[in-house]
């Protein structure tokens, strides 16, 4: 008996952890630090740092894993390790079942096995399941968006550090499930946006959040997408005349939701009995400031997202 999470233990997981060892120390972490975010110990990472950071990518390269995609998702890792364990886990988690399902790390895994090359374990541990035609409707249209995104020549110039996700909600939606996003977000790759995989029901919180929240106060909104907030996009939300409101003074709030912007963004709306297409969250300690923008669709959001990268690189 060998389930598929002895491969993401044994071979998948210690490469990812060698490799992020080395993205983090290259950044200037202390070994302690390192340690610490990766919840093992100094000797350990130790370990790590004497091997070569490519031996590590050769390791994940045999097991299927593209280079690039590799690349992408420890940037990413690295910096929510960092900032949210919690989030980072769930990144790596959202890696692992798409390399599940596509097949990549399935042929590794099936090849120990005395089981068929169609490996029903991973397919019923990790398959998407089956959805309603409405559902397949948002997650095409929720694509098409991403895709004018990652095609825009101006749309990295908006981008925060800590990425982009857009969501898109299912009809009457109430909870985070029924809220279609990215997997890991949109990243820089190069000189472009790309999103590190397409698009699946509830694999967002923060965004769901900030948009189930959105459509308390104004249930017209089906989307949502989060860019960088400076002086020049305040400017250009200002001559686009799009209304735009302020989050709560997060200092000043009884932290409760788990997510303390969600939280700033609620009494935000409260307040203004309403809740604006533009909604920005000047940041704080450990906090990047992010411009929200929300929309009716999913074209309305991108239009307007497209927009204000046009103008911002003139």
């Amino acid at each position: 008996m060998k389930p598929p999470c002895e491969v993401m233990v044994d071979s998948f997981l210690p490469a990812v952890r060698g490799l992020l060892a080395h993205e983090l120390s290259e950044k200037g972490v202390s070994q302690g630090k390192v340690a610490a975010a990766l919840s093992v110990t100094q000797a350990s990472v130790s370990q790590y740092l004497s091997n070569e950071r490519d031996l590590y990518l050769r390791r994940l390269e045999s097991l299927g894993v593209d280079r690039s995609m590799l690349e992408r998702y420890v940037k990413l890792l690295s910096e929510e390790v960092m900032r949210s364990p919690v989030d980072a886990v769930f990144t790596l988690y959202t890696l692992w079942r798409s390399l599940m399902v596509s097949g990549k790390i399935r042929h590794s895994h099936v090849a120990s096995l005395t089981v068929s090359s169609a490996c029903e374990i991973c397919q019923r541990l990790f398959g998407t399941p089956k959805i309603d035609v409405a559902r397949n409707l948002v997650l095409a249209d929720l694509d098409e968006a991403i895709r004018r995104i990652e095609a825009s020549p101006n749309f990295m110039a908006i981008m925060p550090h800590v990425g982009v996700n857009m969501v898109l909600a299912a009809d009457k939606a109430k909870e985070e499930t029924d809220i279609a996003g990215v997997p890991g977000r949109i990243v820089k790759v190069h000189d472009r946006a790309k999103a590190t995989t397409r698009p699946e029901f509830g694999v967002s919180r923060h965004m769901a959040q900030m948009l189930l929240t959105a459509r308390r106060f104004n249930a017209s909104f089906r989307a949502a997408v989060n860019i960088k907030y400076d002086g020049k996009v305040n400017r250009i939300v200002q001559a686009m005349r799009l209304q735009v409101g302020i989050t709560a003074d997060k200092s000043k709030l009884k932290y409760t939701s788990g997510d303390i912007v969600v939280e700033a963004f609620h009494v935000a709306l409260e307040r203004l009995g309403k809740s604006p297409p533009v909604i920005v969250d000047k940041g704080g300690p450990g906090l990047e400031p992010i411009t929200y923008l929300f929309g009716s669709t999913a074209q309305e959001v991108v239009e307007r997202v497209l927009e204000i990268a046009t103008r911002y690189v003139r």
